[in-house]
């Protein structure tokens, strides 16, 4: 039996992208790591004063740097505010078939979204893989379906980006059933976690939104077992 704290409405702001192959290409079954990992690197061409550093420890420009607060691996934050998934396993593509994927920003990472899209826009210009497969944006959309990109222009920026958290969690449950759509990892102290308390998990949901949240609620999750 498990008591939990409902969290407040939060922005969260869900954008689906749909890229067209310029060429045929094989990609990965899961995708999430290529694109997290390129968007890394773009990220830093677009933002760093500072590029030849190993990382941001020491910069006077962190406080206010978005590369800083996405990609930092000196900060001691294991989550980050954004997720990138997509659903799909194909694996080849034709010249001028659509990748799919889904890109998810919490709190005040929200206000980045043009940042990412541009990013994903020079992504297709360099390549992906070691074989530099390049591809276009053709378009993206928010969650009610509403499309904020085409035709290399920000058309608008989603208005409505407010949900509440566990709206439709039961205050007293005894149960709960997760289903994982992507491979989850998750770490403790440094190690590998091969099976997660639904504390572990819960932790690691807030560190997306706020990452001090996750030390100021850690108290109000209890696990029975």
């Amino acid at each position: 039996m498990c008591s939990i704290t409902i969290m407040g409405n939060i922005k969260l702001c869900k954008i689906k992208f749909y890229l067209k192959a310029d060429e045929d290409m094989i990609l990965p079954v899961v995708k999430t790591s290529m694109l997290r990992g390129v968007l890394g690197h773009t990220f830093k061409s677009f933002n760093c004063a500072n590029r030849l550093a190993k990382n941001c420890s020491g910069c006077v420009l962190k406080p206010g740097c978005a590369y800083s607060y996405f990609f930092d691996t000196s900060a001691n934050v294991s989550a980050k505010p954004y997720v990138i998934y997509s659903g799909q396993m194909q694996r080849h593509y034709k010249t001028g078939e659509h990748i799919e994927f889904n890109l998810i920003l919490f709190g005040k990472a929200v206000k980045y979204l043009p940042q990412f899209v541009m990013s994903f826009i020079e992504i297709g210009k360099m390549g992906i893989t070691a074989k530099k497969y390049k591809f276009s944006v053709c378009s993206a959309k928010d969650c009610h379906g509403n499309e904020i990109f085409r035709n290399n222009e920000i058309i608008a920026l989603p208005k409505d980006m407010s949900i509440g958290l566990f709206n439709d969690f039961p205050m007293q449950a005894k149960k709960a059933t997760l289903r994982f759509l992507m491979p989850l990892r998750l770490t403790s102290f440094g190690d590998l976690v091969v099976k997660p308390s639904f504390e572990m998990i819960i932790k690691a949901i807030t560190r997306r939104i706020n990452p001090q949240m996750a030390y100021e609620y850690v108290n109000e999750f209890y696990v029975i077992n």
